[in-house]
């Protein structure tokens, strides 16, 4: 997270970091967020559920690129290749990714610091020649055990030690090979 508090009024952002290299025009990120996904856990006959946190989602938002000038339309035509460049498959094991690091203050406070391209589109004109293409991200973050109740959830029964001795290997080496 964050370590400073930022203040847009103070010092307005009008530009994303992508692969190290500053977005043109004005730059407006939409939509970005923190979700939380859980799985409901419902009892046959019974009213109510359980519910169990399965880690944190992965962000899908956009970034609003408005092209004033011409010299924003010359900028965008230099850093359009990095958001059109389709990702490599070179290795079997997924080390390449596809994925860009990315800077902006409200991605920085959510924790986005990679995602992936989803789509560019079309400029859209509006009628005083204002330009504005969207692109769509999606939150790249290696994946990461985080299966865990609520700290509110009932203890439930003691684990079965016989199960303890099972589970335990199983999920040391899912967590090695997430590593």
């Amino acid at each position: 997270m964050a370590s400073s508090v930022w203040n847009p009024i103070e010092r307005p952002c009008d530009h994303i970091v992508l692969a190290d290299k500053r977005s043109p025009g004005i730059a407006e990120v939409v939509g970005a967020s923190s979700p939380r996904e859980w799985d409901e856990r419902e009892g046959f006959g019974l009213s109510g559920a359980w519910i169990v946190y399965r880690g944190r989602g992965l962000a899908k938002f956009s970034v609003r690129i408005k092209l004033l000038t011409v010299a924003d339309w010359e900028a965008w035509a230099a850093w359009r290749p990095l958001v059109d460049a389709y990702p490599k498959r070179r290795h079997a094991n997924g080390k390449d990714s596809g994925a860009l690091k990315i800077w902006h203050p409200y991605l920085e406070a959510l924790d986005i610091r990679a995602v992936a391209v989803v789509e560019v589109l079309q400029p859209v004109i509006s009628d005083d020649g204002e330009a504005i293409v969207e692109i769509r991200f999606i939150e790249y973050r290696h994946p990461k055990i985080a299966l865990a109740k609520p700290d509110a959830a009932d203890a439930g029964p003691e684990p079965d030690p016989v199960e303890e001795r099972i589970i335990k290997p199983l999920v040391n080496q899912l967590e090695s090979l997430l590593e």
